[in-house]
């Protein structure tokens, strides 16, 4: 039954009533009978109107005794419940508590006004959290600016007629005006109350004014994520009770913790002193004098390095929170689940940073996919990969939203076939209510027994458990490795991704004052209208052409490898760099890497890119998607170590340059690039997957039409 599905379900009205204590409990007895496991209890608000779930009632010993119910349940079926770690989304909030707590624990972002100042005058600089400069190239900005898209009338603001946005009346939101600067000399030239300040020559100067405000994030977190306080206080909010309650049953009855949190490390130009901290102590640098570069390009390219080293300490210490939870976890029994942004680069650069790091940070990473989203192999197959390297299950929480429209007995068996083919052990359906009134929900389906079929559930659970235990055995037999190119969305990123003036669509300004104590208390009303599902911010309308590119020929490299049942895994920088060339392979135990593929990417680590070179002088395969890297992480754009590099690269016999797409190389089936099983008549489009569980192969095959 540890293999069969958790449900998620939304205690989502009173529960202080005996009646509605004996109605989860007979609810949990149901779900049983059918072999669900009670699942993932969530604190949340009602959708349909009716009374919601007071906040003071999670985690109170009406909100225990519910649960011991539920445990007395499992106890006499053998299942098995966990719970979510927090009233509604995003984690971390403890529903207003840790702030109640900790007020100096908001979330803060950095906007800019910038100052065009002629040689040799004197202009006055207004008061600043702090004030950078730098000179001015004469050199032309359209020569190398990479943001087209986003010179667009509408700047990103949003639809005439939104009332849900409105603009502060604290701050304006001017888009930023690019210009090509000299990264040589970037300085710190103050901060503080105003002063007067002149160029040290004559040339055009751009000076920088930095300061501070308050968003409250593309998941409405209203924390600050990148302070290293945060996973404490919450921890002690949010978890220290379920561990005085439950005790030793943590990790028996109650296995683990999901934990839903898509994303949020802060909003736009994010900004925390640990972040500072942390970033000196990584590069020995100010990251305030390099922040310019953040948001104008410099004419040596240095821009691809500031913007790398500031997502790479961003995910450092995001990743470090989650792994503080993952840490509690660890230490009572408990497994942790992952529910991050996977949908496209753009949306996990801004909302998560690195987000094979942040998945590695927790015991059992996860997908969320809403709709019919589990269909497609997109979203999975970098939430695989990780579990794959490092020999660990992964959970999906699936079908949510898909409305009755897209759910049947049908669907249901469908999306199951396609999560084992995605190395899915761990199926949560999304989701049973505790308000049995569903008319007007927008998150149906709902999976209780108001289904026809729901006597015949227990078929559907039992399949799911049997395959899910086979999927938590062994590895993959993936002999190909896709590279992933987030390196390259990180140096493309330019003024959109940073300027609340390009902001999307947030029910909320684009920028606000600074948080005090007396903000905390919000009505129930104020947190649903700042959750992601109100409106979610149109993340990718921030990137530039180039960026969407790099995404859409990686995107199409996925669908492509899995449409020719082609076993592969993807591979970040971290795990590149554990691998051993040895015999024209690339060996990480157990994996044997026969081809890499590179879809477009621009800048690599140069320690990443000699190891790829010396894969193929070795005589491994690698195709070329697109276009040739053009400059390093470690130096920027047109880094000469990487053009001798590419120049070795590019004569190599085992070397496939292809256009923005593999499917010519696949129709050839090389040796290197071939599914490890072959119709020999009547071929169809089939679903499939190949592990190895002690020195046996197994295959999973589905006709899923």
């Amino acid at each position: 039954m540890l293999y069969a599905p958790f449900v998620f379900w939304f205690w989502d009205k009173p529960i202080d009533s005996p009646q509605t204590q004996s109605e989860l409990t007979r609810m949990a007895q149901k779900m049983l009978e059918q072999r669900l496991n009670p699942g993932y209890i969530h604190a949340r608000f009602n959708m349909v109107g009716q009374p919601d779930l007071p906040f003071a009632q999670w985690l109170s010993p009406a909100w225990f005794a519910a649960m011991d119910g539920v445990m007395d349940q499992c106890a006499e079926a053998n299942g098995y419940f966990g719970f979510v770690n927090e009233y509604w989304w995003p984690s971390g909030r403890a529903a207003g508590r840790v702030l109640k707590q900790n007020p100096d624990l908001w979330a803060e972002s950095l906007q800019w006004d910038t100052i065009d100042v002629a040689g040799d005058s004197l202009v006055r600089v207004p008061a600043s959290f702090f004030v950078a400069a730098a000179k001015r190239s004469s050199r032309q900005t359209a020569d190398r600016s990479q943001w087209s898209r986003l010179q667009t009338a509408d700047c990103g603001l949003p639809p005439e007629g939104d009332k849900n946005v409105k603009e502060s009346s604290t701050f304006e939101t001017i888009p930023h005006s690019p210009v090509l600067i000299e990264s040589s000399s970037l300085r710190i030239i103050g901060s503080g109350e105003a002063y007067d300040w002149r160029p040290p020559d004559d040339g055009p100067w751009r000076i920088y004014v930095f300061n501070a405000y308050y968003h409250p994030g593309c998941d409405g977190g209203r924390l600050n994520y990148l302070d290293l306080r945060l996973a404490e206080a919450f921890l002690r909010e949010a978890h220290e009770p379920y561990a005085a309650h439950f005790g030793d049953q943590l990790g028996d009855c109650i296995p683990g913790v999901f934990v839903d949190h898509e994303g949020g490390y802060g909003y736009k130009l994010a900004w925390s002193d640990d972040l500072a901290a942390h970033y000196r102590k990584k590069t020995g640098e100010d990251i305030r004098q390099w922040m310019p570069l953040l948001i104008d390009e410099d004419v040596e390219g240095r821009f691809v390095k500031a913007r790398w080293d500031w997502f790479d300490a961003v995910s450092d210490i995001y990743a470090d929170y989650f792994n503080s939870i993952n840490r509690w976890c660890t230490d009572h029994n408990l497994y942790a689940i992952s529910n991050l942004w996977e949908e496209t680069l753009m949306w996990q650069a801004s909302g998560v940073g690195d987000f094979f790091k942040v998945q590695r940070a927790f015991s059992m990473p996860g997908t969320d996919a809403l709709g019919l989203n589990i269909l497609k192999p997109h979203d999975f197959m970098e939430t695989k990969s990780v579990c794959e390297f490092e020999g660990r299950r992964m959970q999906s929480e699936i079908m949510g939203g898909s409305g009755f429209w897209g759910f049947n007995n049908i669907t249901i068996k469908q999306a199951a076939n396609a999560a084992i083919t995605w190395g899915v052990s761990h199926i949560v359906p999304h989701a049973i209510w505790a308000t049995r009134t569903l008319q007007g929900n927008p998150w149906l389906p709902d999976w209780f027994d108001e289904n026809p079929w729901w006597p015949q559930m227990h078929l559907w659970s039992d399949f799911v458990r049997r395959a899910s235990y086979i999927n938590s055995q062994g590895h993959s037999a993936a002999d190909v490795l896709l590279l992933n190119p987030m390196d390259s969305v990180w140096g493309w990123c330019g003024p959109g991704v940073f300027d609340p003036a390009f902001r999307g669509r947030v029910p909320v300004p684009a920028v606000m004052p600074l948080q005090t104590e007396a903000d905390i208390p919000r009505t129930p009303a104020e947190v649903k209208q700042q959750s992601a599902w109100w409106i979610p911010p149109n993340m990718n309308d921030w990137y530039s052409e180039r960026v969407h590119e790099i995404n859409s020929i990686y995107s199409r490299a996925i669908d492509d490898l899995v449409a020719h049942r082609i076993e592969f895994l993807i591979a970040d920088r971290h795990y590149l760099r554990q691998m051993k060339i040895k015999n024209s392979e690339l060996l990480r135990e157990p994996f044997r890497f026969k081809s890499i593929i590179m879809p477009a990417m621009d800048f690599l680590p140069l320690d990443v890119a000699e190891k790829i070179v010396s894969f193929a002088e070795g005589g491994g395969r690698v195709y070329v998607l697109y276009s040739w890297p053009r400059g390093s992480t470690d130096v920027g754009l047109g880094d000469p170590k990487i053009t001798e590099l590419v120049a070795r690269l590019q004569p190599q016999p085992t070397v496939v340059f292809c256009d923005s797409t593999l499917t010519p190389e696949l129709q050839k089936r090389p040796p290197q690039l071939r599914s490890h099983l072959q119709f020999e008549s009547g071929e169809f489009d089939m679903l499939q997957q190949h592990r190895r569980i002690d020195g046996r192969d197994f295959f999973w095959l589905a006709n899923n039409t």
